[in-house]
C-alpha cells in the first residue's frame, strides 16, 4: 500500500517509470519495509502509470468542447498540396528571435492564439509532466498521434500548444527587451 501511495503521487508529475519506482524503494526503506521483488514494482508502477495517465488525460479532456476538440482534430489534417500538418508547424522551430523574424513571431502568436487555451485544461496537471508530454508529442508524426486514445491524443496536443504559447511569448519578450 505504501509503494502503490508513493507511485501514484510521483506519477501525477512524473512520467519515467525508473523515478516512480526509485520513488517507492526510497520510501520502503524509510519505512523500514523488505524491499519486494524489481518485477513486482515494476508492475505495480506500470498499472499505477497507466491509471494515473488515464485520469488526467480523461480530466484535460472533460475541459474541452465539441469546437475545441475538432480544432485539436484538424492540426492532424495533411494538406495534399504541401503535405504538411498545423501540427507540424505547431512543432516546428519558429526561429531564432531576431528583428528579421519579428514578423513571423507575432503571426505565429495570433495563430496560437486561435488555438484552444490550454491553461484551464492543463490546471491541475504538474508543469515538468505538461512539457514532458509536448516532448513526447514532438517526437510523434501526425500518423502516430493518430493512432493513439482520443484524450491521450488532445492531451498531448493542449502540451504542446501549452509549450509554444509560452515558447513564443519568450522569443518576443527577449525581441522587446533587445531593441529597447
Amino acid at each position: 500500500a505504501l509503494a502503490q501511495t508513493t507511485m501514484r503521487r510521483v506519477a501525477q508529475a512524473r512520467t519515467d517509470p525508473t523515478d516512480i519506482i526509485n520513488a517507492a524503494i526510497d520510501a520502503l526503506i524509510r519505512h523500514g519495509f523488505e524491499l519486494p521483488a524489481i518485477i513486482a514494482l515494476r508492475r505495480l508502477a506500470g498499472t499505477v502509470h497507466r491509471n494515473v495517465n488515464a485520469t488526467q488525460w480523461s480530466a484535460v479532456c472533460g475541459h474541452l468542447d465539441a469546437a475545441q476538440r475538432a480544432v485539436l482534430q484538424a492540426l492532424l489534417t495533411v494538406n495534399e498540396k504541401t503535405h504538411k500538418s498545423p501540427f507540424a508547424s505547431l512543432c516546428a522551430n519558429p526561429g531564432r528571435p531576431t528583428r528579421k523574424n519579428l514578423t513571423t513571431m507575432i503571426d505565429r502568436y495570433q495563430w496560437l492564439q486561435t488555438l484552444p487555451n490550454p491553461t484551464m485544461a492543463l490546471q491541475t496537471i504538474a508543469d515538468s509532466k505538461i512539457s514532458q508530454w509536448a516532448n513526447e508529442a514532438r517526437r510523434l508524426s501526425v500518423i502516430e498521434l493518430r493512432e493513439y486514445v482520443v484524450p491521450r491524443r488532445h492531451t498531448l496536443l493542449m502540451a504542446v500548444i501549452h509549450d509554444a504559447r509560452g515558447q513564443v511569448l519568450d522569443d518576443l519578450t527577449q525581441m522587446l527587451l533587445r531593441f529597447s
